[in-house]
């Protein structure tokens, strides 16, 4: 895994999104009833705060230091099927505004294989 970022096309947040967990997990995951908590589940990087109403092109995702384990734990067998998922908890203190709006975000990340004879 050579690189991870991402961009924001629309944001019309009314608060800042707090960081977003990535993972990679097999596949069976995408429908337990807390995906990231399956087993499977390997967090691999995290995309930072968001602010409030920001789009942007090219973000870095902060990757784990365990990133590239992870990748190679799931998708050792190219067909292997493996899903991504993400997390992020919005925290709402009394007397703050009730988080509202919508936001798109797009992880693009480069792989390279090596095939095993």
């Amino acid at each position: 895994m050579s690189q991870l970022t991402y961009d924001v096309t629309e944001n019309s947040l009314n608060v800042d999104l707090p960081p977003i967990e990535l993972f990679i997990a097999d596949q069976a995951a995408a429908s337990a009833p807390h995906p990231t908590d399956d087993p499977s589940a390997t967090k691999f990087g995290t995309v930072p705060v968001i602010a409030k109403g920001k789009t942007l092109t090219g973000g870095k995702v902060t990757l784990e230091a365990t990133a590239e384990a992870a990748f190679n734990k799931i998708g050792h067998h190219l067909g292997t099927p493996f899903v991504f998922l993400s997390r992020a908890a919005v925290l709402v203190p009394g007397g703050t505004p009730v988080p509202s709006g919508a936001l798109s975000i797009t992880v693009h990340g480069r792989l390279s294989a090596k095939p095993s004879l």
